[in-house]
Protein backbone atom coordinates (compact mmCIF):
# COMPACT_ATOMS: atom_id res chain seq x y z
CA UNK A 1 0.00 0.00 0.00
CA UNK A 2 1.43 3.74 -0.68
CA UNK A 3 -0.18 7.27 -1.72
CA UNK A 4 -0.38 9.01 -4.54
CA UNK A 5 0.15 12.79 -4.25
CA UNK A 6 -0.63 15.48 -6.41
CA UNK A 7 0.33 18.87 -5.54
CA UNK A 8 -1.11 21.95 -7.67
CA UNK A 9 -2.15 25.73 -8.23
CA UNK A 10 -3.07 27.37 -11.75
CA UNK A 11 0.09 27.05 -12.91
CA UNK A 12 2.33 24.34 -11.78
CA UNK A 13 1.26 20.60 -11.11
CA UNK A 14 3.60 18.17 -9.04
CA UNK A 15 2.96 13.98 -8.91
CA UNK A 16 4.63 12.59 -6.27
CA UNK A 17 4.29 8.97 -4.29
CA UNK A 18 5.44 7.71 -0.32
CA UNK A 19 6.02 4.76 -2.79
CA UNK A 20 9.76 3.27 -3.04
CA UNK A 21 10.14 3.86 -6.89
CA UNK A 22 8.44 6.09 -9.04
CA UNK A 23 4.83 5.24 -10.26
CA UNK A 24 3.22 5.74 -13.70
CA UNK A 25 -0.23 6.34 -13.68
CA UNK A 26 -1.36 7.13 -17.34
CA UNK A 27 0.59 10.34 -19.04
CA UNK A 28 1.90 11.03 -14.94
CA UNK A 29 4.89 9.88 -13.45
CA UNK A 30 4.81 10.03 -9.46
CA UNK A 31 8.12 11.02 -8.33
CA UNK A 32 9.54 9.07 -5.24
CA UNK A 33 10.51 11.70 -2.03
CA UNK A 34 10.26 10.80 1.63
CA UNK A 35 6.84 12.19 2.43
CA UNK A 36 4.64 11.24 5.67
CA UNK A 37 0.92 11.88 6.68
CA UNK A 38 -1.27 11.95 9.39
CA UNK A 39 -4.29 9.11 9.44
CA UNK A 40 -7.40 10.55 7.46
CA UNK A 41 -10.13 11.38 10.22
CA UNK A 42 -13.50 12.86 10.02
CA UNK A 43 -14.68 14.54 13.80
CA UNK A 44 -18.24 13.92 14.05
CA UNK A 45 -18.81 17.38 15.69
CA UNK A 46 -17.30 19.44 12.43
CA UNK A 47 -17.48 17.05 9.44
CA UNK A 48 -14.22 18.84 9.01
CA UNK A 49 -11.29 17.01 7.79
CA UNK A 50 -7.41 17.90 8.06
CA UNK A 51 -3.92 16.18 6.87
CA UNK A 52 -0.68 16.99 7.86
CA UNK A 53 2.14 15.87 5.72
CA UNK A 54 6.36 16.17 6.24
CA UNK A 55 8.21 16.19 3.27
CA UNK A 56 12.03 16.54 2.67
CA UNK A 57 11.35 17.76 -1.61
CA UNK A 58 8.02 19.59 -1.83
CA UNK A 59 9.33 22.69 -4.19
CA UNK A 60 5.82 23.70 -5.02
CA UNK A 61 5.19 24.07 -1.49
CA UNK A 62 8.51 25.72 -0.39
CA UNK A 63 8.74 28.26 -3.55
CA UNK A 64 5.28 29.24 -3.75
CA UNK A 65 4.75 29.81 0.07
CA UNK A 66 7.29 31.92 0.30
CA UNK A 67 6.57 34.57 -1.62
CA UNK A 68 4.73 37.43 -0.94
CA UNK A 69 1.02 36.81 -2.27
CA UNK A 70 1.00 32.83 -2.66
CA UNK A 71 -1.06 30.98 -4.74
CA UNK A 72 -3.56 28.37 -3.15
CA UNK A 73 -2.04 24.92 -3.20
CA UNK A 74 -4.29 22.55 -3.65
CA UNK A 75 -3.65 18.73 -2.57
CA UNK A 76 -5.20 15.64 -4.19
CA UNK A 77 -4.40 12.41 -2.16
CA UNK A 78 -4.99 8.49 -3.50
CA UNK A 79 -4.31 5.02 -1.07
CA UNK A 80 -2.95 2.55 -3.80
CA UNK A 81 -4.39 -0.97 -2.25
CA UNK A 82 -3.32 -4.17 -3.63
CA UNK A 83 -4.86 -3.25 -8.03
CA UNK A 84 -7.33 -0.77 -6.23
CA UNK A 85 -6.60 3.30 -6.39
CA UNK A 86 -8.88 5.30 -3.56
CA UNK A 87 -9.30 8.61 -3.71
CA UNK A 88 -9.23 9.76 0.36
CA UNK A 89 -8.64 13.90 0.55
CA UNK A 90 -8.50 16.87 -1.17
CA UNK A 91 -7.86 20.40 0.26
CA UNK A 92 -5.83 23.16 0.56
CA UNK A 93 -2.56 23.97 2.24
CA UNK A 94 -3.38 26.46 5.19
CA UNK A 95 -0.07 26.99 6.78
CA UNK A 96 3.32 25.63 6.03
CA UNK A 97 6.67 25.88 8.33
CA UNK A 98 10.04 25.08 7.45
CA UNK A 99 13.28 23.64 9.85
CA UNK A 100 16.74 24.55 9.16
CA UNK A 101 16.84 21.29 6.89
CA UNK A 102 14.05 22.89 4.72
CA UNK A 103 11.90 19.86 5.90
CA UNK A 104 8.35 20.71 5.51
CA UNK A 105 5.48 20.71 7.30
CA UNK A 106 2.19 21.30 5.83
CA UNK A 107 -0.99 21.40 7.39
CA UNK A 108 -3.89 20.94 4.94
CA UNK A 109 -7.89 21.66 5.48
CA UNK A 110 -10.17 19.36 3.18
CA UNK A 111 -12.25 21.19 1.00
CA UNK A 112 -15.65 19.84 2.49
CA UNK A 113 -14.28 22.08 5.61
CA UNK A 114 -13.50 24.89 3.24
CA UNK A 115 -16.97 25.15 1.74
CA UNK A 116 -18.57 24.81 5.20
CA UNK A 117 -16.88 27.65 7.38
CA UNK A 118 -19.08 30.29 8.17
CA UNK A 119 -17.99 33.56 7.19
CA UNK A 120 -19.58 37.33 6.65
CA UNK A 121 -22.07 37.65 3.61
CA UNK A 122 -19.20 40.77 2.58
CA UNK A 123 -15.65 40.67 3.13
CA UNK A 124 -12.79 42.85 1.94
CA UNK A 125 -11.23 40.39 0.16
CA UNK A 126 -9.47 40.31 -3.33
CA UNK A 127 -11.66 37.33 -4.91
CA UNK A 128 -15.26 37.44 -5.93
CA UNK A 129 -18.31 36.57 -3.32
CA UNK A 130 -20.63 35.65 -5.82
CA UNK A 131 -21.75 32.24 -6.80
CA UNK A 132 -20.88 31.24 -10.52
CA UNK A 133 -24.04 32.06 -12.69
CA UNK A 134 -25.91 32.93 -9.09
CA UNK A 135 -27.84 36.32 -9.29
CA UNK A 136 -24.93 38.23 -8.28
CA UNK A 137 -23.06 36.97 -11.35
CA UNK A 138 -25.27 37.27 -13.61
CA UNK A 139 -24.08 35.26 -16.32
CA UNK A 140 -26.17 32.77 -18.41
CA UNK A 141 -24.83 29.63 -18.02
CA UNK A 142 -26.14 27.63 -21.06
CA UNK A 143 -23.17 29.89 -23.16
CA UNK A 144 -20.72 28.55 -21.51
CA UNK A 145 -21.57 24.89 -21.41
CA UNK A 146 -20.90 21.55 -23.32
CA UNK A 147 -22.98 18.49 -23.47
CA UNK A 148 -21.76 14.97 -24.53
CA UNK A 149 -23.70 11.89 -24.69
CA UNK A 150 -21.69 9.10 -23.15
CA UNK A 151 -21.66 6.28 -25.28
CA UNK A 152 -21.94 8.32 -28.40
CA UNK A 153 -19.33 10.85 -28.05
CA UNK A 154 -15.79 10.43 -27.36
CA UNK A 155 -15.80 10.46 -23.65
CA UNK A 156 -14.80 7.98 -20.90
CA UNK A 157 -14.71 7.47 -17.57
CA UNK A 158 -12.38 5.92 -15.08
CA UNK A 159 -13.66 6.70 -10.81
CA UNK A 160 -13.13 10.72 -10.62
CA UNK A 161 -12.23 11.43 -13.62
CA UNK A 162 -13.94 12.41 -17.47
CA UNK A 163 -11.33 12.00 -20.38
CA UNK A 164 -12.76 13.14 -23.88
CA UNK A 165 -10.95 14.04 -27.21
CA UNK A 166 -9.97 17.83 -27.48
CA UNK A 167 -11.79 18.55 -30.42
CA UNK A 168 -15.01 18.11 -28.07
CA UNK A 169 -13.83 19.38 -25.30
CA UNK A 170 -11.19 22.25 -27.06
CA UNK A 171 -10.32 24.34 -24.53
CA UNK A 172 -7.08 25.94 -22.96
CA UNK A 173 -6.64 23.84 -19.59
CA UNK A 174 -8.06 24.91 -16.41
CA UNK A 175 -11.14 26.40 -18.35
CA UNK A 176 -13.63 23.88 -16.74
CA UNK A 177 -11.62 23.73 -13.27
CA UNK A 178 -13.82 25.37 -10.13
CA UNK A 179 -16.77 24.60 -12.25
CA UNK A 180 -19.09 21.64 -12.45
CA UNK A 181 -20.26 18.35 -14.10
CA UNK A 182 -23.75 17.88 -14.38
CA UNK A 183 -24.38 13.83 -14.90
CA UNK A 184 -28.34 13.34 -16.08
CA UNK A 185 -30.12 9.92 -14.79
CA UNK A 186 -33.49 10.25 -15.96
CA UNK A 187 -35.35 12.72 -13.55
CA UNK A 188 -32.52 12.96 -10.89
CA UNK A 189 -29.49 15.74 -11.93
CA UNK A 190 -26.25 15.02 -10.32
CA UNK A 191 -24.09 17.70 -10.39
CA UNK A 192 -20.34 17.03 -9.05
CA UNK A 193 -17.59 19.90 -8.91
CA UNK A 194 -14.38 19.82 -11.14
CA UNK A 195 -11.49 20.28 -9.31
CA UNK A 196 -8.86 19.99 -11.91
CA UNK A 197 -8.59 20.20 -16.10
CA UNK A 198 -5.74 19.00 -18.10
CA UNK A 199 -5.02 19.14 -21.55
CA UNK A 200 -3.09 16.02 -22.00
CA UNK A 201 -2.14 15.34 -26.01
CA UNK A 202 -4.93 15.08 -27.99
CA UNK A 203 -7.47 14.97 -24.98
CA UNK A 204 -9.03 16.67 -22.22
CA UNK A 205 -8.81 15.06 -18.80
CA UNK A 206 -11.46 16.58 -16.21
CA UNK A 207 -11.13 16.13 -12.35
CA UNK A 208 -14.36 16.00 -10.12
CA UNK A 209 -14.07 15.90 -6.62
CA UNK A 210 -15.84 12.89 -6.12
CA UNK A 211 -16.94 10.10 -8.88
CA UNK A 212 -20.62 9.98 -9.66
CA UNK A 213 -22.88 8.24 -7.35
CA UNK A 214 -24.84 6.78 -10.22
CA UNK A 215 -24.05 4.19 -12.89
CA UNK A 216 -23.30 6.15 -16.13
CA UNK A 217 -24.91 4.14 -18.88
CA UNK A 218 -24.85 4.48 -22.80
CA UNK A 219 -27.42 7.66 -23.61
CA UNK A 220 -26.30 9.37 -20.40
CA UNK A 221 -26.00 13.21 -21.07
CA UNK A 222 -22.80 14.54 -19.47
CA UNK A 223 -23.18 18.83 -19.87
CA UNK A 224 -19.73 20.30 -18.65
CA UNK A 225 -19.58 23.99 -17.15
CA UNK A 226 -16.61 26.56 -16.99
CA UNK A 227 -15.38 27.29 -13.82
CA UNK A 228 -14.21 30.16 -11.80
CA UNK A 229 -11.18 30.93 -9.67
CA UNK A 230 -12.54 34.08 -8.44
CA UNK A 231 -9.70 36.34 -9.95
CA UNK A 232 -11.07 39.90 -10.93
CA UNK A 233 -8.62 38.97 -14.14
CA UNK A 234 -10.70 35.54 -14.70
CA UNK A 235 -13.89 37.32 -14.70
CA UNK A 236 -12.51 40.12 -16.97
CA UNK A 237 -10.52 38.03 -19.93
CA UNK A 238 -13.04 34.92 -19.63
CA UNK A 239 -16.11 36.24 -18.96
CA UNK A 240 -15.93 39.80 -20.29
CA UNK A 241 -17.80 40.48 -16.48
CA UNK A 242 -15.54 42.94 -14.81
CA UNK A 243 -18.53 44.76 -14.20
CA UNK A 244 -20.15 42.64 -11.81
CA UNK A 245 -17.25 41.39 -10.21
CA UNK A 246 -17.74 41.19 -6.17
CA UNK A 247 -15.20 41.82 -4.96
CA UNK A 248 -11.74 44.44 -3.93
CA UNK A 249 -8.52 42.88 -6.29
CA UNK A 250 -6.63 45.39 -5.15
CA UNK A 251 -6.76 44.76 -1.61
CA UNK A 252 -3.56 43.68 0.17
CA UNK A 253 -3.26 40.28 0.97
CA UNK A 254 -1.06 40.82 4.02
CA UNK A 255 -1.73 44.05 5.91
CA UNK A 256 0.96 46.52 5.64
CA UNK A 257 0.71 48.05 9.09
CA UNK A 258 2.06 44.75 10.46
CA UNK A 259 5.40 43.45 10.19
CA UNK A 260 7.67 43.88 7.59
CA UNK A 261 5.79 43.42 3.61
Amino acid sequence: MYDLYTFYNNTETYYLTNNNTAVVVGDNTYDPIPIERTEVVYEESTKNLELTMFADEAPLIGRLWRTLTPSPVWVLVKTVVGESTYTIFLGQIISATFDSRLKVKATVVSIESIMQSKAPTVLYQPTCRWELYGTGCGKNRALYITSLIYGVDDLSISDNVFTSAYYLLSREANYYTFGYVEITHGAFVERQMIVKNEVVGDNVVITMLNAPYMSIVSGTVVDFYAGCDLLITTCDTKFSNSAKFGGFPYVPYRNPFLGVL
